[in-house]
């Protein structure tokens, strides 16, 4: 295919055709489930109808919950009431020695205000991912949590915009001892694109087993982030 075709999908000007999406699987040696999540996607892309967009979508996140084992998929509705970084962060707090469940030492210990605190646990109790034992004590319900939808997500978008801006402020007030924020430029074959987030994704789940051992007392966000930094091609 010509990088002009190429350029008029990825800018969303085009669709693939069937025909395409078959070679581009080949040419990816993507297994079964992955073909067939990507020919979903290509269908989703080209389907005119609403009622045929629900049945696609529909499949498609039936796949994302076979394709993460241990792992629940938090609803479109769910996530959006719990969007803010500070939810997943009082999950995670929860887990760390001298945890305490008190709001105005969470807010402390997240930087926030305390009615923040409050309104998030109450949020995470609402949505039973987060309980309050007879004793008081806020414990984690859900272990393994991921968000991950077929169409374009503004509260994921959101929530993304908050882990950046943490890391840009952690390279003026963190250490390098603290902090780890590097990058790799490089020229790549935009086809190999849904590979490498596979792999994206399976390096985000082993950092997070092996960091998870031992005895726990902050909480990090690790947030990839692999950007597009030339612009589109013009024609002389």
């Amino acid at each position: 295919r010509s990088p002009q075709m190429l350029s008029f999908v990825l800018n969303r000007k085009k669709n693939i055709s069937g025909t395409m999406a078959a070679q581009i699987a080949d040419r990816l040696d993507l297994d079964p489930s992955q073909t067939n999540y990507f020919y979903d996607l290509v269908a989703l892309a080209r389907s005119k109808t609403a009622a045929s967009q629900k049945i696609i979508e529909a499949r498609l996140e039936h796949s994302l919950k076979e394709s993460s084992p241990g792992y629940r998929n938090l609803e479109a509705t769910q996530f959006k009431i719990i969007s803010d970084w500070h939810h997943y962060a009082i999950l995670e707090l929860t887990q760390t020695k001298g945890f305490r469940s008190n709001s105005a030492w969470i807010a402390k210990r997240l930087g926030i205000r305390t009615f923040e605190a409050e309104q998030a646990i109450g949020r995470l109790i609402d949505l039973e991912l987060l309980e309050e034992t007879k004793g008081g004590r806020l414990v984690r319900t859900e272990l393994n949590l991921t968000a991950t939808y077929p169409a374009p997500n503004t509260a994921l978008r959101r929530l993304a915009k908050q882990y950046l801006e943490k890391s840009i402020a952690a390279l003026e007030k963190q250490s390098q001892e603290e902090r780890d924020v590097t990058n790799i430029t490089m020229a790549i074959d935009p086809t190999r694109l849904p590979q490498a987030k596979k792999m994206i994704t399976e390096f985000r789940r082993k950092l997070c087993k092996f960091l998870e051992q031992g005895e726990r007392t902050e909480v990090y966000v690790f947030s990839p982030a692999l950007i597009k930094i030339t612009k589109k091609s013009q024609e002389n």
